[in-house]
Formats: C-alpha cells, sequence, structure tokens
C-alpha cells in the first residue's frame, strides 16, 4: 500500500474537539432526563416554586396562553440542571484531565465530591433562605402599590438567585483548587481581597436582577465563603506543615 493510501492521524485539535462534544451531550442528555422527570412532577415543582410568594400573600398571574408552559418548561429545565450538576462538573474535570498535572489532578478528583455537594447546597440555601428574604423586601417597600407579579418574572427571579448561590457556593472550593495547586497561596489571596470584592459585586450584577439588594445577597455569601475557604487553607496548611516540621526535627534539620 503507498503512502498516499494511509489515513491521515487524527490531528489532537480534531480529537479534542471530539472529546468536547462527547462530554457535552452527555451533559446535555443527563439535564434532559432529569428535566424530564422534574416535568413529570410538575404539579409539585410548581407548587414549591409559589410557595415563597403565597407565604407572603403575593397573588401570581400570567398574561399569556403559553406563560404557563413555558415557564413549567424552564422551571424542569433549572431542576435537571441543579440535579445533574454532579455529572456536569464530572465531565468538565474529565475533559481538562489531559491538560493538568498529576498534583492538578489529585486537587480535582479530591474537591470534585464538595463542589457537586456545596453547589446543591447553595441552591437549597437560596430557596429556603435567599429567595424569600429577598423578595419580602422587594415587594414591601412601598404600601401604595399592589405588586403584580406573573408566573414567568417569577420563575426568572428565582431562577437566578438559585443558579447564583449554587455557584457562589463554589468559592471555598476554588479556594483550595488555587492552594493546592500552587497557583496562589492563602497570603496572595488574602492580599488581593479587594480584587475579590471587585468580582463578588462582578457576578452578582451579571446573575441576579438589575438591583444592588438581590446582588448583595450574592456578594455578601460569595465573601464570607471566601474566608471561609482561606481559614480552611490555613488550617490545611498547619496540619501538613507541623508533621514535616516534626520529621525534620527527627533528622536533625533546623
Amino acid at each position: 500500500m503507498s503512502p498516499m493510501a494511509l489515513p491521515d492521524p487524527p490531528l489532537p485539535l480534531l480529537s479534542h474537539l471530539a472529546e468536547l462534544r462527547r462530554r457535552l451531550l452527555i451533559s446535555a442528555a443527563v439535564i434532559i432526563l432529569f428535566g424530564i422527570a422534574a416535568y413529570a412532577w410538575r404539579e409539585t415543582l410548581v407548587a414549591a416554586a409559589l410557595l415563597p410568594a403565597r407565604l407572603q400573600g403575593l397573588v401570581i398571574y400570567y398574561t399569556a396562553p403559553q406563560e404557563a408552559f413555558v415557564g413549567t418548561l424552564m422551571l424542569s429545565f433549572v431542576a435537571g440542571l441543579v440535579a445533574g450538576s454532579p455529572v456536569v462538573l464530572y465531565h468538565a474535570l474529565a475533559f481538562s484531565h489531559a491538560a493538568l498535572t498529576a498534583r492538578e489532578r489529585r486537587a480535582g478528583w479530591a474537591l470534585l465530591p464538595i463542589a457537586s455537594v456545596l453547589f446543591i447546597a447553595g441552591a437549597l440555601f437560596s430557596y429556603l433562605i435567599a429567595v424569600p428574604v429577598t423578595l419580602a423586601f422587594l415587594t414591601s417597600q412601598t404600601g401604595a402599590v399592589t405588586p403584580l407579579l406573573t408566573f414567568s418574572s417569577l420563575l426568572s427571579f428565582e431562577a437566578s438567585l438559585v443558579l447564583g448561590m449554587g455557584l457562589v457556593f463554589l468559592a471555598p472550593v476554588v479556594v483550595a483548587v488555587l492552594v493546592r495547586t500552587g497557583i496562589a497561596d492563602v497570603r496572595t489571596l488574602a492580599r488581593g481581597r479587594p480584587y475579590v470584592l471587585v468580582a463578588a459585586l462582578a457576578l452578582a450584577a451579571v446573575l441576579t436582577p438589575p438591583d444592588i439588594f438581590s446582588q448583595l445577597v450574592l456578594a455578601v455569601p460569595f465573601l464570607l465563603l471566601f474566608e471561609a475557604g482561606l481559614l480552611a487553607a490555613r488550617i490545611s496548611d498547619l496540619g501538613t506543615k507541623g508533621p514535616a516540621r516534626k520529621g525534620m526535627r527527627k533528622i536533625g534539620v533546623g
């Protein structure tokens, strides 16, 4: 067989794109499957979404025939995204596996379960606390105007806070990844607090409705969780450096 008849070797870029496509399809399929399961329980799901507003005596309307159906689909998608987030995080890490060093891989796989739990915990925290508090504040600013909330506007408001808080709760994981992989140490991150504050406000502005209260509801937990991540990293450093120093004394070093 002549060399011209041999097939060309696969290009690395094309193989990476094929791998990315495969993992995106798997992640999308998982989200869709969870979304379909959520849609099967749509009455319970819609009742749960309306509960924070109804507890405050608010009445929810829809103003177009398709609004209830489209809103229910969006709600099912959000539920599928939250439920499927561990699979999405897994495939995101698995895709970047080849580009990571051995140390970065160990840190990533060790933190993957924590990240999955924190994202879901952030979503639940938002639904149980952040959404009711924000909704109560925003709808109580004037007694002269009666709030007229539509189904789609309420769901968009809740979805932005729920998904945004899920991302915010990943702040300690981001700190742990930066420290464990050696990209930045605890002192460097602590000195960067002003930049973290700006990043928190910018992230909140993108993820939340355009009002300062909703942005603070996301930005404040982000900063607190960032500080918690720094504290955990300091404790981890003390735990690893302590035995190392004892070992150095035993062999006569230092």
